[in-house]
């Protein structure tokens, strides 16, 4: 399934993440916002693997 770009680069503009700025958000193409997605997306998959500690 593909993600809406539209509500991806609204949630990353509501609460950016550490280091970026709206404006960065906003300036962003379509392809570097997915591969942030992608990016904080995997990281949170990594994190539920060390639910059992």
């Amino acid at each position: 399934m593909t993600p809406d770009i539209k509500e991806i680069r609204k949630q990353y503009m509501e609460n950016p993440p550490q280091g970026m700025s709206k404006i960065e958000i906003m300036c962003m193409s379509d392809d570097d916002l997915l591969d942030l997605y992608d990016f904080w997306d995997d990281d949170e998959d990594e994190n539920d693997d060390l639910d059992f500690l």
